[in-house]
C-alpha cells in the first residue's frame, strides 16, 4: 500500500481498520497480562478483530471472551512464527498488527499516531519501540527512530508491534523454521525484515510507538533460552551473507566473556559461553519445523450457539 498520494493518505488517516493478531500457549501464568492486553485493545477504535491463536488445550476454560470483534482460533502446534501465519491467513481487516500476549500498547492513540507517522514518511510499515521496567529487558529500547532500508538494520525488528498491510505479509510471511517453538528460536522479524527490504518495501522503528513488556524472569532454563536465540540470530547473518556483521557479534561476545570472567561474574560469564558456542554452531544446524505439530488450525466454534459458526 502506498501512502504518497495525499488524497490517499487522508482516507487512510480516517478509514484505517486493524486486525490485532496474537498467540498464547494458554497457560494460567499468563491469563492476567493477556487480559490487560485484550483489554487495552477493546479501547482502540481502530481495531476492529482481535485474531487470538490459542495454542492451548482447546477446551481450556481459560480461553477469553467477551472482548471487540474476538476470534479465537484453536491450533495445536506450539510455535510463535506458525501462530502469527495462521493469525494472519484468518484475519480479515486491510491491515495487521502483530502482538504477542503480554505486550500492551501505550497510549489510546497508538494506531492514530502510527498511520500519522505511515503517511508522513511514505512508509509501508512500522514496528515498536519496547519499554521495560526491570532488570532483563527483551530488547533494548531505542532513543530515536531510525528506517528499515538497509538489510543490516533489520536487526531490530522486533516482531511484536509490526503493524503492515495484510496483502504485504502474506506474499512473505514469518519463515516458520524460525522463532519459539523451533530449534533456531529467534530471528524470525530478523529474517522477514531483510526480505522486506530487498523488495523495496520501505518501514521504520519509532521511539514514540511504544509496547509495554515484562521484564524477563531468571530461571534455570535462561541458559537454554540464550541458546535457541543465539541460534536463530546466526543462522540468519550467514543465510544473508552478513558476515561483516556476524563477526563482530562474535568479537562483542568473546570481550563480554572475558570481562565477566576476569570480574569474577560467574552467571555472565557463563552466560557468555554458551551464546559463544551457539552462534557457531547455529549457522551448522538444519532448520527444522516447529517441535509440536498438532491439528490443523480451525476456528472455535461458538459455546453460546454452535449452530452460527457456520462450520462442523
Amino acid at each position: 500500500m502506498q501512502l504518497n498520494n495525499a488524497s490517499h493518505a487522508v482516507a487512510f488517516l480516517q478509514t484505517m481498520r486493524v486486525s490485532a493478531v496474537l498467540a498464547t500457549v494458554g497457560g494460567a501464568d499468563k491469563v492476567e497480562r493477556l487480559r490487560q492486553v485484550l483489554e487495552t485493545l477493546d479501547q482502540l477504535d481502530e481495531v476492529c478483530e482481535i485474531v487470538l491463536v490459542w495454542q492451548g488445550e482447546p477446551d481450556s476454560p481459560l480461553i477469553p471472551n467477551g472482548h471487540k470483534g474476538l476470534r479465537v482460533i484453536l491450533s495445536g502446534t506450539k510455535a510463535l512464527s506458525h501462530a502469527r501465519n495462521v493469525g494472519a491467513k484468518f484475519a480479515t481487516s486491510e491491515w495487521l498488527w502483530f502482538l504477542d500476549d503480554d505486550t500492551v500498547p501505550i497510549g489510546a492513540d497508538y494506531l492514530k499516531r502510527a498511520a500519522t507517522y505511515l503517511v508522513t514518511h511514505g512508509c509501508q510499515f512500522a514496528t515498536a519501540n519496547v519499554r521495560t521496567v526491570g532488570t532483563i529487558t527483551v530488547a533494548t529500547r531505542t532513543k530515536q527512530t531510525f528506517f528499515y532500508d538497509d538489510p543490516r538494520s533489520a536487526r531490530l525488528l522486533w516482531e511484536p508491534g509490526l503493524l503492515i498491510p495484510r496483502n504485504i505479509f502474506l506474499q512473505f510471511r514469518f519463515d516458520e523454521h524460525l522463532g519459539v517453538g523451533c530449534l533456531h528460536g529467534s530471528s524470525e522479524g530478523y529474517d522477514l525484515g531483510i526480505r522486506l527490504i530487498a523488495a523495496g518495501i520501505r518501514g521504520f522503528r519509532h521511539v514514540d510507538l511504544e509496547l509495554d513488556h515484562p521484564p524477563l524472569v531468571l530461571s534455570q532454563a535462561f541458559g537454554n533460552r540464550i541458546a535457541f536465540y543465539s541460534f536463530g540470530e546466526a543462522l540468519v547473518m550467514i543465510r544473508y551473507r552478513l558476515y561483516g556483521r556476524y563477526v563482530i557479534l562474535l568479537a562483542k561476545t568473546i570481550a563480554k566473556m572475558i570481562v565477566n570472567a576476569a570480574r569474577l561474574r560467574r552467571r555472565e560469564a557463563v552466560w557468555n559461553v554458551i551464546k559463544l558456542w551457539a552462534l557457531l554452531l547455529g549457522p551448522l544446524l538444519r532448520p527444522e519445523p516447529p517441535f509440536v505439530i498438532g491439528a490443523l488450525p480451525r476456528e472455535r466454534r461458538l459455546v453460546e450457539a454452535p449452530e452460527l459458526s457456520g462450520t462442523p
